[in-house]
């Protein structure tokens, strides 16, 4: 269960309100602000969050259930001052608190729910638990302190004129709101003044902390993978869910845990690729593909199935020489940086489009613009929520839904217009790849990476900007160009594309 804190806090984002019959309503200050109010539960969350409680499966059932009715409580308290509490609700919940006496993991203690004023009941929540209350208290005195006396009521409260028949009186709420839009203009300040020697100097011993704490679980990982590539005959094991070693380790055993149970079920793995990423089958490069999510039976499930999946595999070279014939001798590939798609999906998206060309051929004739033969050109088949466009190498992106119709027009108009890109695509290419291997050399990095968005243009300008850099120190460190600045757990180092030098 993903719980936060913060949810608790999501009514505070509304003007509080008592009614009065027909004259309208007075809307309060508030007492806790909710940052204020996340601040001060926070030590009984650490204690009773469910997910402690992995190991206890009654116990944290009964602290998900318990949290329900405790933020149901206090939105009542929150948004209905002076009510009585419902006659449905308990008169005390239970919670099951972690403790660190390891002859007893939890204890469990009764949370009162009484119809009271907010600071308090976050108080007698605290003292139950046995836990630290005075930076409510401090709260609680600084509200006093501020509260408005009489001779500036107007000046706190306004009249807006009745809508209809009824008349309110609204609290001035601007300072919590001006409060809030300054810290987003510190962050986009923050933002902009930030450059990349600052973010380095300041960040550049983390980086090299989490780089060296890893050395020893990668060539443990490392060592793994060796092992089960020799064990199970394959080409090559790969983790494609970013750059977190533990996971990587895990599922490696989980699979080596695999072959020792069932061995005669993973022959069919022999001479492929082994991917752990974010589905489950056969790439249309052949690799077998497992989803990080799965358990370890749907894996083998997949192994057994192999031969079947290899069999849509045999299908796409006809369908995608098919459909180059059907578009005058256009070059069927795949995008760069295209994400990874199962073989039988890719299959099914060749065939409908060669069907509903070929519908629409056996009744209209080709353009007359087109030139007599499309071999110069790409044209990428992808899945049917893509979009129709032009990618920036050049190729015609085509989803498997479109129209014929809509196919043979977005072509026709855009002829121009991939000759272009793909000629600049492949000139960029070149320098990028140069530049890259500068820049690599000159910092000594272990690697130097990009997302899939950042283009060939955006990496040059980047990478022209490093280069001009004498004093950056990013020895043995990896480098991956993106757009925020981060150091991830791994001691990547990320950098936006358009740094400020």
């Amino acid at each position: 269960m993903q719980f936060c804190a913060s949810k608790f806090c999501l009514s505070l984002n509304k003007n509080q309100t008592k009614k009065y019959g027909y004259f309208g309503k007075i809307i309060f200050m508030r007492h806790f602000t909710s940052s204020q109010l996340q601040t001060a539960l926070r030590p009984f969350f650490f204690l009773c969050h469910p997910d402690l409680f992995y190991k206890f499966p009654m116990e944290r059932a009964i602290n998900e259930n318990s949290l329900k009715v405790l933020s149901g409580h206090l939105d009542s308290l929150q948004r209905h001052v002076g009510s009585q509490t419902s006659s449905n609700h308990p008169s005390s919940i239970p919670f099951y608190l972690r403790s660190k006496d390891k002859s007893k993991p939890f204890k469990l203690v009764k949370v009162p729910l009484h119809n009271e004023p907010l600071n308090s009941f976050v108080t007698n929540i605290l003292r139950t638990c046995d836990l630290e209350t005075s930076y409510v208290e401090k709260i609680s005195s600084q509200t006093q302190q501020q509260r408005p006396s009489t001779a500036n009521f107007n000046n706190r409260y306004r009249y807006e004129p009745p809508k209809s028949d009824n008349m309110r009186y609204k609290v001035d709420d601007k300072d919590v709101y001006e409060e809030y839009d300054l810290f987003q203009f510190k962050v986009r300040k923050a933002r902009e003044d930030e450059t990349l020697s600052k973010f380095v100097k300041k960040n550049l011993d983390l980086a090299q902390i989490r780089t060296k704490a890893l050395d020893e679980l990668r060539e443990e990982v490392e060592k793994l993978k060796i092992e089960l590539e020799s064990k199970l005959q394959l080409k090559e094991i790969l983790y494609s869910c970013g750059f977190n070693y533990e996971h990587f380790r895990g599922y490696l055993k989980s699979l080596e845990k695999l072959h020792d149970l069932h061995a005669d079920d993973m022959t069919h793995l022999c001479n492929k690729k082994v991917i752990f990423s974010n589905f489950s089958g056969v790439s249309l490069e052949g690799d077998v593909h497992l989803f990080t999510g799965d358990v370890q039976n749907n894996w083998l499930e997949l192994f057994k199935n192999i031969p079947q999946h290899e069999v849509y595999l045999k299908t796409i070279p006809m369908y995608e020489n098919t459909l180059s014939k059907v578009l005058l001798d256009i070059k069927i590939t795949r995008r760069k940086f295209m994400p990874k798609i199962m073989a039988k999906s890719y299959s099914s998206h060749l065939s409908r489009v060669v069907t509903t060309l070929l519908d629409y051929l056996s009744k209209n004739k080709y353009p007359e613009v087109w030139p007599s033969k499309l071999k110069d050109y790409e044209l990428v088949v992808e899945s049917e929520s893509a979009p129709l466009s032009v990618g920036i190498t050049g190729q015609f992106l085509l989803p498997s839904a479109c129209p014929a119709f809509l196919i043979v027009d977005f072509i026709t108009k855009n002829l121009e217009e991939a000759k272009i890109r793909k000629i600049a695509y492949n000139k960029h290419k070149h320098i990028e790849k140069s530049l890259r291997k500068q820049c690599k050399e000159k910092f000594k990095l272990q690697t130097l990476l990009k997302d899939d968005n950042i283009t060939p243009e955006m990496m040059i300008e980047c990478m022209e900007k490093l280069i001009r850099i004498d004093d950056l120190k990013l020895n043995n460190l990896n480098l991956h160009i993106t757009n925020y600045y981060s150091i991830l757990q791994d001691g990547t180092v990320c950098i936006p594309f358009n740094f400020k030098s």
